[in-house]
């Protein structure tokens, strides 16, 4: 189901990674695909789906296509025809990464997207929640087998996505439809310690650690139910009621998410630490933040101005105690953590930081003083009566 062979995408993960390492690879390792800079992958990523925006509005246009379902017809026409264009590109011009192709992919399947709900809407009688459901499940489907087909994150991201707008369409009780959110992901952790276990290469054993670490980030945003009702997004000062969130849940199912948002994160740190996952380490300290972020909301504590300050304030203690005891260890190092950058991207990645807190946090420059001009006094003339100087 592939497109890139596991030779191929191997070889290239370990050329990226001898070059992130070293300063310099001495002997290049021979490589049989196109690739271009992240910047210039952006630029034609944007400039290819743009064109085929703007391609099928000419076609509108030309043709005088107005009516809904004529609409979604043209839709699963261009899909077909992108897909195809697509895997021609990979195919024969041996494009990876390369900007074109990821916009042909993306711009298929949001025209399957919407062709389907315009099928379905127009065969469907029974209302527009039955077409966005259908929608919402072929969108799932195509965007996880995208996902498995070119490696691209983002199309895992959209199928969690279409899922759980899928299950909205389907149970209008909000605790089945993270029930059923919860058993989407959890079935694809199941796979991914499975495959874990049989994988052989490390590119791809590389790549199913992304993608569990984006499951388990869904999951957690799934049981939290402060993050997934938008309480947090509240004034931070002012007053929570906590009554809304008790009506759409149970009591029992509430003070259980309450349980597993800090159980998820003590055990995917504990995990990660043990098996040096550096991806799945990120995602745990950031679920430990949120953790405590939405700690009082859940409580039914009220939130004070000084609570940001306090987080600020505990983070940067434990970061610099944390860094002191890793410098104690013997060669800076424990079980291979460090508190030192040694690859190049680490190193980027903490400039880019240090940039952007900088742009974002300016230092005013300091105003020099102004000193007020002095009032002029009375001037005379060129010349004074009497022979007197105009000064005088």
């Amino acid at each position: 189901m592939r497109i890139y062979s596991p030779e191929v995408e191997e070889q290239l993960f370990l050329f990226h990674f001898l070059k992130d390492t070293l300063n310099e690879v001495s002997t290049p390792v021979p490589l049989s695909l196109k690739r271009c800079r992240f910047w210039i992958r952006i630029l034609l990523f944007l400039f290819t789906l743009g064109f085929c925006i703007a391609c099928m509005g000419f076609i509108c246009f030309v043709f005088d296509i107005h009516h809904e379902f004529a609409i979604a017809k043209l839709s699963l026409l261009l899909a077909m025809i992108s897909f195809i264009a697509a895997e021609y590109q990979i195919q024969n011009h041996r494009l990876y990464r390369y900007g074109i192709e990821e916009a042909l992919i993306v711009f298929a399947l949001g025209c399957l997207t919407f062709g389907s709900y315009g099928l379905f809407d127009h065969f469907i009688h029974e209302g527009w929640k039955n077409a966005s459901l259908w929608a919402s499940l072929i969108s799932s489907i195509a965007s996880y087998g995208a996902y498995r087909r070119y490696g691209y994150h983002y199309l895992l991201i959209w199928s969690f996505i279409a899922s759980a707008l899928m299950l909205g369409d389907l149970f209008h009780n909000p605790s089945l439809q993270r029930i059923g959110l919860l058993g989407i992901f959890t079935t694809h952790l199941i796979f991914f310690f499975y495959k874990q276990n049989h994988e052989t290469w490390i590119r791809l054993k590389q790549e199913w650690e992304v993608s569990a670490t984006l499951s388990v980030f869904a999951l957690y945003l799934t049981v939290n139910l402060q993050l997934s009702t938008f309480q947090l997004w509240r004034s931070p000062f002012s007053d929570f009621n906590s009554l809304s969130i008790h009506s759409l849940f149970p009591t029992s199912f509430y003070w259980m998410s309450y349980a597993l948002i800090w159980i998820i994160p003590i055990v995917s740190f504990n995990y990660s630490l043990r098996h040096r996952l550096r991806a799945w380490l990120d995602i745990s300290l950031i679920l430990f933040l949120l953790t405590i972020v939405t700690n009082k909301p859940y409580l039914g504590i009220e939130r004070k101005p000084w609570d940001p300050i306090l987080l600020g304030v505990i983070l940067i203690t434990v970061a610099v105690l944390v860094k002191r005891w890793l410098r104690k260890s013997p060669q800076d190092k424990w079980i291979g953590l460090t508190s030192d950058p040694e690859m190049k991207s680490d190193k980027r990645l903490l400039d880019a930081v240090a940039t952007a807190s900088t742009v974002l946090n300016p230092i005013p420059s300091p105003i020099s003083p102004t000193t007020p001009n002095p009032t002029p006094g009375f001037k005379g003339g060129n010349s004074g009566g009497g022979g007197a100087s105009g000064t005088y």
